[in-house]
C-alpha cells in the first residue's frame, strides 16, 4: 500500500507537529492555551521526505555522510504515516507494535538515544534501559507499543531475536553488518496486526566490510529512486546472489507466476548526500572540509556518494577507474582485456576454500614487471571435483590466452590436505591430485601475510598492478571492502581467520604476487683471465664487473 504524504500535519498528544511537507507550513490546527507554543518539526525535502513516503518493504537511504539519515530512521520508526492508511492511527498507538533499530556495537547506540530523546518523549514515550527478557533498551509508549535499540556485534547475536515479532526494523550503517544477519532478521519482520504492514529500513555509507553485499543488493541491481520487486535465488546461496532475481516487469505486467507473486518483495534505494542536509550544513559548514582531509577516495565515497570509489581502508592505493596511459599518475587499474603474449610469465593462484568460496585467478606479467589479473573464478558451496572441472574449463576457454595452461598454480597449503569428509569415505584425492589429472601443476604458496600484502600494495603504488574489466568482480569487491585489523594494521581484518570477512580472492591474489618474486640468479664465478682481472681490481680498490677488460 502506498504511503502518500503530499501534505500532512501529524499531531502528537504533547503538542509537537511533524510536518511532511516542509514547504507548506500553516498555523497548527489545534487551540493553544495562553503562553503555549508549538514547535513544528519538518523533514527536509529530499531523502527524508522521500524515505518517509516510501511504500517498498525494503529501503536503503544514504551513501554519503551527514545526510540526515539517523533523524530519518528515528522519526520513521514512530510510524506516523499509518494515520493516513487503512490503519487510521500512528503505529505507536497500536499496543502490539514493535520496532527495532540496530547498530553493530553497543557504544554506537548513544546516537539513537540522544536523537530519540528529542522527540519520543513528546509522544508519551518512556525510556527504559533494559527489562529482563527483552532484547535491549527501549522506548515504551502509552499504548504499550515499544521501539528497541540493540546491537549485533557478533554474528550469533542475530539469534537473540528468534522469538520476536517486529513490524519495523532499521539498520544504521548497513555496510557494517553481514548479509546473513540482515536476512535472518528479515525472518523476524512480520505482522499479525490488521492493516499494519511491515517495513525494513537501512542507511549506509560506502565504506566497510559489508560494502560488497550492500552494493549488490541495493545499487548494482536497480536505479536510484526506483521501486523494484525481487524473489530469492533458490539455485544459489544468498552470498552468491545478494540481490535475488528481479521480477519487476512480470509483477507490473500481471504475468508473474503464483510463486513469484507470493515471494516478490519490493525494494528501493534513495541516495542521500551532505548537500541534502541543509540544516546540518548551516550549523556546521566546515564539516565537508574535514572529510576531504582524509583524501580523495573518502571525498568520492562519503561526500559524493560514489559506491564504487572506496577501497576499504586497507588497499588505499587501489583505484577501480580505467587506466589512462596518458595519465599514469591518475592511478586507474582497470584495463580492457587483450591477448596475452606467449612470451610473458603466465600462472594461476588458488584458495581452495573448504567450507567457503573457492577462488582462482589467472595472472600474466609483462617484461616490465607489470601484473595483469586476467580473470577470476569464485564459487561457494561446490565440491572439489566441480571446482577443478570448472577452473580447468575456464582456462581452456579463456580467449585472452588462447586456452594455454599456466606454468603453475600457486595455492594455499590446504590444497594438499585430505578433506575430513573424504577421509571418512576412504577417498584419497586432494585438490593438488585432481588438478594434476587436468595437467595443471599446483605449487605451495608463500604464506607470509604481511610481506605479501606489502608487495601487492607496492605494485599498486608503482602503477604495476592491473585487472581486466568485467572479469574480476569478486576480487574487486573484496579489495574495496578490505579493512585493517584492529590488532595488526599491516594485515586485513580477521587476519584470515574471520568467516565473516570475505577474503578468498584477495588471499589467492596475495599468493600470486608473492609467486612473482624469484631470487635473482647469481652470476657465474669468473675463471681464467677474468678471475685474475677481478682479483687485481679488488686489490687496487677498483670496481669490476663481468665483461670488463
Amino acid at each position: 500500500m502506498a504511503l502518500l504524504l503530499l501534505w500532512l500535519l501529524l499531531k502528537s498528544s504533547m503538542g509537537v507537529l511533524i510536518n511532511t511537507d516542509p514547504i507548506s507550513v500553516v498555523p497548527p490546527p489545534v487551540p493553544l492555551g495562553e503562553g503555549e507554543s508549538i514547535t513544528i518539526v519538518a523533514p527536509q525535502e529530499g531523502p527524508q521526505t522521500e524515505g518517509l513516503a516510501c511504500a517498498a518493504t525494503e529501503l536503503l537511504v544514504g551513501g554519503g555522510v551527514f545526510g540526515g539519515k539517523t533523524w530519518f530512521e528515528i522519526m520513521d520508526a514512530l510510524g506516523l504515516q499509518y494515520e493516513q492508511t487503512a490503519l487510521g492511527k500512528f503505529a505507536i498507538e497500536v499496543p502490539e507494535y514493535r520496532g527495532i533499530l540496530f547498530r553493530r556495537k553497543t557504544p554506537e547506540l548513544v546516537k539513537f538515544i540522544d536523537e530519540s530523546n528529542k522527540y519520543y518523549r513528546y509522544y508519551g514515550g518512556r525510556f527504559v534501559y533494559h527489562r529482563p527478557g527483552e532484547p535491549g533498551m527501549s522506548w515504551t509508549f502509552p499504548s504499550g507499543a515499544k521501539i528497541f535499540f540493540c546491537h549485533l556485534e557478533k554474528e550469533a547475536n542475530k539469534y537473540d531475536h528468534d522469538s520476536m515479532e517486529y513490524q519495523y526494523i532499521a539498520w544504521d550503517q548497513l555496510e557494517q553488518f553481514t548479509l546473513t544477519q540482515y536476512l535472518h532478521l528479515m525472518g523476524r519482520l512480520r505482522s499479525t496486526i490488521p492493516d499494519l504492514f511491515v517495513r525494513m529500513r537501512a542507511t549506509c555509507n560506502w565504506i566497510g566490510s559489508g560494502l560488497k553485499w550492500t552494493r549488490a543488493r541495493f545499487v548494482r541491481c536497480m536505479k536510484p529512486n526506483e521501486v523494484r520487486w525481487f524473489i530469492p535465488d533458490m539455485d544459489n546461496k544468498p552470498e552468491a546472489n545478494p540481490a535475488g532475481i528481479d521480477v519487476t516487469e512480470r509483477i507490473l505486467s500481471g504475468t508473474a507466476t503464483d510463486d513469484e507473486q507470493r515471494d516478490a518483495v519490493s525494494r528501493e534505494f534513495i541516495p542521500a548526500l551532505y548537500t541534502d542536509n541543509k540544516i546540518g550544513l548551516a550549523l556546521d559548514p566546515k564539516y565537508p572540509a574535514r572529510i576531504r582531509m582524509q583524501g580523495k577516495k573518502h571525498e568520492q565515497a562519503l561526500l559524493n556518494g560514489d559506491p564504487e570509489a572506496f577501497s576499504g581502508d586497507f588497499f588505499d592505493q587501489f583505484s577501480p577507474s580505467r587506466y589512462d596511459p596518458k595519465n599514469v599518475s591518475g592511478g586507474g587499474m582497470m584495463v580492457e582485456p587483450f591477448k596475452i603474449p606467449k612470451e610473458w610469465k603466465f600462472y594461476g593462484s588458488l584458495d581452495p576454500g573448504w567450507s567457503s568460496p573457492c577462488s582462482f585467478g589467472l595472472k600474466a606479467i609483462d617484461f616490465r614487471g607489470r601484473h595483469y589479473r586476467i580473470l577470476t573464478y569464485y564459487k561457494a558451496d561446490a565440491g572439489m571435483q566441480q571446482n577443478v572441472d570448472a577452473i580447468a574449463s575456464m582456462i581452456d576457454a579463456c580467449p585472452w590466452t588462447d586456452g594455454r595452461k599456466p606454468k603453475f598454480i600457486t595455492s594455499g597449503h590446504d590444497a594438499w590436505a585430505k578433506h575430513e569428509h573424504l577421509a571418512i569415505q576412504g577417498k584419497e584425492l586432494t585438490y593438488a591430485e585432481l588438478f594434476r589429472q587436468k595437467d595443471l601443476v599446483l605449487v605451495h604458496a608463500v604464506r607470509d601475510r604481511v610481506v605479501g600484502w606489502g608487495a601487492w600494495k607496492n605494485l599498486m603504488q608503482r602503477h604495476k598492478w592491473f585487472y581486466f574489466e568485467n572479469l574480476n568482480e569478486p576480487l574487486v569487491d573484496e579489495i574495496q571492502g578490505a579493512e585493517h585489523d584492529e590488532n595488526d594494521v599491516e594485515d586485513i581484518k580477521g587476519r584470515g581467520n574471520d568467516p565473516e570477512v570475505p577474503d578468498h580472492a584477495i588471499e589467492e591474489e596475495r599468493y600470486s604476487v608473492m609467486a612473482s618474486f624469484a631470487p635473482a640468479e647469481r652470476e657465474p664465478e669468473p675463471t681464467g683471465i677474468a678471475k685474475k682481472m677481478r682479483d687485481k681490481a679488488k686489490r687496487e680498490g677498483v670496481k669490476w664487473e663481468a665483461g670488463m677488460p
